[in-house]
């Protein structure tokens, strides 16, 4: 061909090209992108967002086809949220869910993941993450989402509190040890609550009193369970049930050392240990952001469960993603990519980088904790290695609201009070757990 016909040749390519797939790029670049992205839902603060942010970016480089588009949401109603769009056939194509609420709507909700299993790439995925969180995500034995991040509970102590109590004892009151027990943990709330200025009013208080969600620790430290094996039998009946709730009830209304609401009024929980109102708090490693943005940031200490007849078990927890069954097609596979995507090393690390939980698959977090400043870090990632799953029950909701009645009951204010046994005989007779579990012996 010579050089004159170089050109009109060229033009006549150009012009087919653009003939065949000008709407295709349209779509794809224009509104029609907008309506073909896989809508994913999640929740959490500023950081979150960034965090997400960094993970969408990742798996849209080099990869052609829809984008995802972000629906940020605040953690508060989220999961009801969430219920309500699925229900109504409008959920998003993923959905960043809990370990609790996901068992409620697990096999009526989400897309059966179990083929995708034998894919290499996936397979090899779950089997580095951590077992409890794959078995957090699996409903009936079927998987229905796959494990995100997760985190546990240990206690935090406020270095300063720990000081200021000293000063005013005169002698020192020491941090925990690893192998510090219940007694030895009830001492020290002892010695952490005081009345500084001698006006009636504590002025320091020793722990602050958890939800009966994060006092199951405590709980099984007692020797108690909630549900048997099986999760279909009611357990929390006897006497390590009973020992576990006096103890509970004996923390606000005998021992005197967690404040009642009213006594850090216009503080949050977090607040109000960063402000050393109260010197210690059970919580996870979602609280070491916060700190790191406060004074506090070199001034807290990080301890494992105090010991009990039980032992001193964990709490694991798990947020997992899950792709709505109304996603179908290409959509779906898309949607399937992402959720893959997420659990690579590389979106892993970025959960580590941003130290707001532990990432679910174990190399990943085994290398940052090594790496890690922070003490608090490593001391959570080791204890993930053998915490416990709370009992998921597609029964939940319903549990949750009879035990949050029960440990609000045996620390009201106002007397009277049940007793630790009559609490326990009450909860197990309530028609939540009587209609939903076996009876317990």
């Amino acid at each position: 061909m010579n050089r004159g016909a170089v050109l009109p040749a060229a033009v006549a390519v150009l012009a087919a090209a653009y003939w065949l797939f000008a709407d295709t790029v349209r779509f794809w670049t224009g509104a029609g992108a907008e309506a073909a992205a896989i809508r994913f839902s999640f929740w959490g603060g500023f950081d979150d967002l960034r965090m997400w942010e960094r993970i969408i970016a990742g798996f849209e480089r080099g990869r052609a086809g829809p984008r995802v588009r972000p629906e940020f949401l605040p953690i508060s109603g989220y999961a009801t949220k969430m219920q309500q769009q699925l229900a109504a056939g409008g959920a998003p194509d993923v959905m960043l869910y809990q370990d609790e609420p996901f068992a409620v709507v697990a096999s009526q909700a989400f897309v059966d993941l179990s083929p995708a299993e034998r894919d290499p790439e996936l397979a090899a995925a779950l089997a580095d993450c951590y077992d409890s969180a794959v078995t957090s995500f699996r409903a009936a034995g079927v998987l229905r989402g796959a494990p995100f991040s997760g985190g546990n509970l240990l206690v935090y102590c406020n270095r300063r509190a720990f000081e200021r109590a000293g000063r005013f004892h005169g002698r020192p009151v020491t941090l925990p040890a690893d192998d510090w027990t219940l007694d030895e943990f009830i001492a020290r709330c002892r010695a952490l609550t005081f009345d500084e200025d001698g006006d009636g009013e504590i002025d320091q208080f020793g722990f602050l009193q958890p939800s009966w969600v994060y006092y199951q620790p405590l709980l099984w430290a007692h020797g108690a369970e909630l549900l048997d094996a099986g999760r279909s039998g009611w357990r929390f009946v006897g006497p390590a049930a009973e020992a576990a709730l006096e103890f509970y009830q004996r923390l606000r209304i005998d021992w005197r050392v967690t404040p009642a609401p009213a006594e850090f009024a216009g503080q949050n929980a977090d607040t109000a240990f960063l402000a050393g109102r109260v010197a210690m708090c059970l919580n996870g490693p979602w609280l070491l952001p916060f700190l790191r943005e406060t004074r506090l940031r070199d001034g807290f200490f990080v301890a494992p469960i105090p010991r009990g007849p039980g032992g001193r078990d964990t709490r694991a927890t798990w947020d997992g993603l899950c792709i709505a069954r109304t996603c179908t097609g290409p959509r779906r596979d898309r949607a399937l990519e992402f959720v893959k995507y997420c659990l690579t090393p590389d979106a892993q690390r970025v959960v580590a980088e941003h130290e707001r939980a532990i990432p679910a698959r174990r190399s990943v977090a085994d290398v940052w904790a090594a790496a890690a400043p922070q003490p608090a870090v490593r001391r959570f990632c080791g204890a993930m290695q053998t915490a416990r799953l709370q009992p998921i029950t597609p029964c939940w909701s319903a549990m949750d609201r009879a035990l949050k009645r029960t440990f609000a009951d045996v620390i009201a204010d106002v007397p009277p009070r049940p007793t630790a046994a009559q609490a326990a005989r009450d909860l197990a007779a309530s028609p939540e757990i009587a209609g939903c579990f076996v009876p317990g012996r």
